[in-house]
């Protein structure tokens, strides 16, 4: 079962609304916009979401990683990736605070099972 609530973020954006996937655990969220930065009243929601239901999925949000920073910086403090980028491994992505958890390499390319990232994955 599962029941659909919306609440006002700001005047100028449109309502979010809350779609509980399975009562007392997750959550799905739209409606959320993060193109101009992000909001206290945005945060809150997803934050109220997460506490209630056990995990959201928040959908469209037009976040960037700047965005992504300044969202994730609201939930406490960021993890310092670098030491998780052993073996080699380049970092691809714009910050240090993005963690890439994929099989893709700089390049683009998916990583070869025999190359040290794809070894230190593993661990």
């Amino acid at each position: 079962m599962s029941t659909t609530t919306t609440n006002t973020v700001t005047a100028s954006s449109p309502a979010p609304s809350l779609k509980v996937i399975k009562n007392g655990f997750g959550a799905e969220i739209t409606g959320l916009d993060f193109a101009n930065g992000v909001t206290d009243e945005g945060y809150r929601f997803i934050d109220d979401a997460v506490k209630k239901h056990g995990f959201a999925i928040v959908r469209k949000t037009k976040l960037v990683d700047e965005t992504h920073l300044e969202l994730a910086r609201k939930f406490g403090e960021l993890d310092d990736v670098t030491p998780y980028n052993k073996a080699g491994r380049v970092h691809r992505l714009k910050y240090n605070e993005l963690f890439d958890v994929g099989n893709i390499d700089v390049d683009g390319s998916i990583v070869d099972l025999s190359a040290p990232r794809a070894q230190a994955n593993k661990a």
